[in-house]
């Protein structure tokens, strides 16, 4: 994913390089990674490099358990009240008021749209759209706080190739994730708006 504009913040940090790790990952192109290394690589462990290494796959985590999270959400509410307008309109009790005598062209205008949508829902899928993004969630969820643990044995000093290694192998994980993303419609504006929300938690605005 690209998006032609300057991040805010960009001036300040380095662009996040956790997602751009992992080949094709549209979050990774949205954050200016080319995506086109499936590992990251580590020359000399030096604590500079790795501490920028590890906080980044952390912000990265971060972002996606929101942007995750907050798609389950939409899909959600989509679903939910596409299911009660129809409820409503096929109700025998509520067909029966009085109301749409007195406004026929009302009641043909619902009926219309109450039909579209029927047509429709199988073919937008809420349900099956929701169940990807909330499992997407979860596992960015997992993903973070391995990275929260990898953050906490950095700032600890522990030894440096352990913390590589079990970086890498967290690493590792994303890779399945990137299909199951490719399959969503990608929302720009709600990206940016996790984003900065990052950001802002991190004191990197």
């Amino acid at each position: 994913m690209k998006v032609n504009k300057q991040l805010p913040g960009f001036n300040k940090i380095e662009p996040y390089r956790g997602l751009s790790c992992v080949p094709g990952n549209l979050l990774a192109q949205f954050l200016g990674g080319d995506g086109g290394v499936s590992l990251p690589t580590y020359p000399v462990p030096k604590r500079k490099t790795m501490k920028k290494t590890i906080r980044d796959s952390l912000l990265d985590a971060e972002m996606n358990v929101r942007y995750w999270k907050r798609l389950t959400q939409r899909y959600s509410r989509r679903d939910k009240v596409m299911k009660i307008f129809l409820a409503i309109l096929s109700s025998g009790t509520v067909a029966g008021w009085g109301l749409w005598q007195e406004i026929p062209l009302l009641w043909k205008s619902l009926s219309a749209i109450a039909a579209l949508i029927a047509i429709a829902m199988p073919f937008l899928n809420y349900q099956k759209v929701i169940e990807v993004t909330s499992d997407l969630s979860g596992k960015w969820w997992e993903l973070r706080n391995e990275y929260e643990q990898h953050w906490i044995s950095f700032k600890n000093n522990e030894n440096p190739d352990e913390i590589k290694k079990r970086h890498s192998l967290t690493k590792q994980k994303e890779t399945p994730l990137v299909k199951k993303e490719a399959n969503i419609p990608e929302d720009n504006k709600l990206l940016l708006k996790c984003f900065n929300e990052v950001e802002r938690q991190y004191g990197l605005s």
